[in-house]
């Protein structure tokens, strides 16, 4: 079974190759995973498919085939396809193209695309990855087992890839809450020293972020009759715990604010304790009507 070149940009053609894999590596090859991938190819040529056919489902993969781009722009719509093999040239687009028209609104992909081409030259690969594709395959140079690794590859690429974007929009959440608050968050290290200070940390204690950061909160906004207390804190928090207690911090211009003090620990991906965040609320009106 072989690979057809690619409508002018391909080189010489080879025979792909289509041996079965070993039994105790025939289901999802290249992915650890409870179900088969979903791969959609869109590629003109039958003889093409029915090679990557072929490899694939000797590795337990699912396979959809689309002969041009308005065919596989439909199914890579309607389904849900772990990774698009896609040709570089088809007949009613480029590959590059196709791949734009598979945009979301967020500028991501749908899911792993590898490129497929019939010449191997960087022009053609620095395009298909520039384009967003996370493999490029030179047909003349394929095997059934470099096929289906890189599949894998791809897939696993894209799951992390998913996984980065997921947390940047969570990041990009919690800053605009935090931007937003009334109360003062404030984060530090274990040395103490600010890292972060939001608005409403300027507006309860006067500094602004350029001026607190990479100051010690003692020397920005805690009483010396305080220290020994706010030093207590700190040990509970770095050592996991959370505290919450009433105190008096310092505004820039000397007063005496009375706050409620919410001291969290910031916690890496082992569970190390790097730094604390501080919530600080201005309990004034409260003290007032107390004392009323």
């Amino acid at each position: 079974m072989s690979l057809h070149e690619d409508k002018g940009d391909k080189g010489a053609v080879v025979p792909l190759v289509t041996q079965p894999l070993p039994s105790r590596q025939r289901t999802r090859v290249g992915v650890a995973s409870e179900r088969a991938l979903n791969v959609l190819m869109i590629d003109d040529t039958p003889e093409d498919r029915m090679a990557v056919r072929l490899a694939l489902e000797a590795g337990g993969f699912v396979l959809q085939e689309a002969a041009d781009a308005k065919q596989g722009l439909k199914l890579a719509r309607s389904s849900t396809p772990d990774c698009i093999l896609l040709d570089y040239v088809l007949p009613d687009a480029k590959g590059l193209e196709v791949l734009e028209s598979l945009r979301q609104p967020d500028g991501a992909l749908p899911c792993a695309v590898v490129m497929l081409t019939g010449a191997g030259t960087a022009d053609v690969a620095t395009a298909a990855m520039k384009a967003g594709a996370l493999d490029y395959l030179v047909k003349d140079r394929l095997e059934a087992d470099t096929l289906r690794r890189a599949i894998g590859s791809a897939v696993r690429q894209f799951r992390l890839i998913e996984v980065q974007h997921v947390a940047e929009r969570r990041n990009a959440q919690l800053a605009a809450i935090v931007a937003a608050s009334d109360d003062a968050i404030i984060s530090v290290g274990t040395d103490f020293v600010v890292q972060t200070w939001n608005a409403g940390a300027q507006r309860l204690f006067g500094y602004g972020e350029a001026e607190a950061r990479g100051r010690r909160l003692s020397e920005l906004i805690v009483p010396d009759v305080y220290e020994a207390e706010t030093a207590a804190i700190y040990t509970a928090v770095m050592s996991g715990r959370t505290a919450l207690k009433e105190a008096v911090r310092r505004h820039k211009d000397g007063q005496l604010v009375p706050v409620e003090i919410n001291t969290s620990p910031i916690l890496d991906g082992s569970g190390r304790v790097t730094g604390s965040s501080i919530i600080y609320r201005d309990i004034s009106e409260r003290r007032r009507a107390e004392e009323a």
